[in-house]
């Protein structure tokens, strides 16, 4: 987005606009007060030559001068009021053109986000082999629902028996059980049990990107 806005910018500054209208702005106040000037001026002259009968040829060009400069100030005002017109147009354009690429990049970064978010995004749950039966994690046979014939996830699989955990923020899984062991796909050589006083207290994940790479599933079988 900034180097669509240094483009935009070169081409159009706003900055700049602003100073340029502010300037045109002033040019019209002094124009318009001149022209009042000009009018009250030929007020006072128009009554002299009444006056006098419409015989003073000075007067009358005099009057004459002022319409004439009247008229050209017209043409200017005229010329500065399409200037305005234009230029408040441009700056209009541009600051549509500003919102619209903050409305894009925001949009962008809302997709990355929520990409990011689904790539740090992992489930895990544990339990004993009838209790992950009960919670229709795994069939009779042991083996994990979730994985299809083809070895992908299914569809239609229900997480709510999982917890849900961020994989750059979690390196510890507690177990505390006699004895676990994974049913879904991970390396080895990514994680370790620990253990305390014979019972497996936690599952240590020393490889993130390694472990979690073939499942986002974790599914631990323990024996309590």
């Amino acid at each position: 987005i900034q180097e669509k806005l240094n483009q935009n910018a070169a081409e159009t500054n706003p900055e700049v606009k602003d100073d340029q209208l502010a300037r045109i702005n002033e040019d019209v106040k002094a124009i318009n007060q001149l022209l009042e000037d000009n009018k009250q001026k030929i007020a006072v002259l128009n009554k002299k030559l009444k006056a006098s009968g419409n015989k003073n040829k000075e007067l009358e060009k005099m009057i004459a001068a002022l319409n004439e400069t009247i008229v050209q100030k017209d043409q200017q005002l005229a010329e500065l009021n399409q200037k305005l017109t234009e230029m408040s147009a441009q700056i209009d354009k541009l600051n549509a053109d500003v919102q619209t690429l903050v409305v894009q990049n925001s949009e962008r970064q809302t997709k990355i986000d929520d990409q990011t978010a689904r790539l740090h995004t992992a489930y895990y749950t544990t339990g004993t082999s009838k209790e992950l039966f009960t919670k229709k994690v795994i069939n009779k046979e042991g083996g994990f629902l979730g994985i299809g014939r083809t070895k992908q996830l299914k569809q239609n699989f229900d997480n709510k028996a999982f917890t849900k955990v961020d994989i750059t923020q979690t390196s510890s899984i507690a177990i505390n059980a006699k004895n676990a062991k994974l049913l879904t796909n991970h390396p080895s050589d990514s994680y370790t049990m620990n253990r305390n006083d014979k019972m497996v207290s936690d599952l240590v994940i020393t490889n993130p990107d390694k472990f979690w790479e073939a499942s986002k599933y974790l599914v631990v079988q323990v024996d309590k």
